[in-house]
């Protein structure tokens, strides 16, 4: 889902989303800054002729190709005056396509956890863990082993847990990828791995793995693009965030047994705070 240009009011957008439908291309309208209507092409692949499309009507929005299809379709449902219509790079729908981080963490998350057992082999897992010594101190990240700061990330516990965390993994980094580029993902996912595994580790030590500090972080980023900075085309449903945040909830209060709760948290925290600060430095030079 992109950004391809603005139209000046919601009857202009309506009528160029009507005549997009007819030629099979779907768009959502969101009101921008400045309370211009803001055009967005759902379709990665048809994204160069949407815009194209757009030129066209804005060259002549009264042109009786657009008012022809206007008369024989239906009004379209009134958009939400949030900043966010749809996101259907998450969970069904349009997805974008993952770049080559993506798909690599996918992959590397798929391997550790398949080669453990989901956790059994503690041969396997033990050079993926914060620490294999109880206590404080992280010993083996002392004497030089930093990987160990953030490998705790790739091993999962369980089929579901994996999965779950694999399709979030998925969408999300495939839109900032997409969107920001492999670095901004990179630095994205070891700075909020780090910093969750770090936060897990004092709250409970050593024993806990999986990537849901680093979604929920990426989850924080996205949405804090979403508000602030949403031509940046970092789009989050608003049911999306609170779905996240009661399972949050539910997972704080043991209902489905022994989650990393200190990872969510920090996870969470620092994506938002990234997120934020990064939108506000975007939105200042616009």
């Amino acid at each position: 889902m992109r950004l391809i240009g603005h139209v000046p009011s919601e009857l202009h957008g309506k009528k160029f989303q009507r005549f997009m439908q007819q030629k099979g291309i779907e768009t959502s309208l969101d009101v921008g800054r400045d309370e211009q209507w803001q055009v967005w092409a759902l379709d990665e692949d048809q994204i160069a002729e949407a815009a194209a499309q757009l030129s066209r009507f804005l060259a002549a929005p009264n042109d009786k190709v657009y008012e022809e299809v206007s008369n024989r379709t239906r009004e379209a449902p009134k958009p939400s005056r949030g900043k966010i219509v749809d996101a259907r790079v998450l969970f069904g729908g349009t997805r974008l396509r993952a770049g080559p981080l993506t798909i690599g963490l996918v992959g590397l998350s798929v391997l550790v956890t398949l080669f453990s057992g989901f956790g059994a082999n503690e041969e396997v897992l033990a050079p993926f863990m914060i620490s294999n010594v109880s206590g404080t101190g992280l010993p083996e990240v002392m004497r030089g082993e930093i990987w160990r700061l953030l490998t705790p990330i790739f091993g999962h516990g369980s089929p579901m847990h994996i999965i779950f965390n694999m399709l979030w993994l998925w969408d999300l980094g495939a839109m900032i990828e997409s969107r920001k580029g492999s670095l901004t993902l990179a630095l994205l996912v070891v700075g909020i791995g780090v910093l969750s595994n770090l936060g897990q580790y004092f709250m409970s030590g050593p024993s806990f793995f999986g990537m849901s500090g680093v979604v929920y972080g990426l989850l924080g980023y996205a949405w804090m693009h979403s508000k602030f900075a949403p031509w940046e085309g970092l789009l989050i449903r608003q049911d999306t965030v609170w779905m996240m945040i009661a399972w949050f909830f539910v997972c704080l209060f043991g209902v489905v047994g022994n989650i990393a709760n200190g990872a969510h948290a920090v996870g969470f925290g620092v994506g938002i705070a990234w997120g934020y600060v990064s939108a506000q430095i975007i939105a200042h030079r616009r």
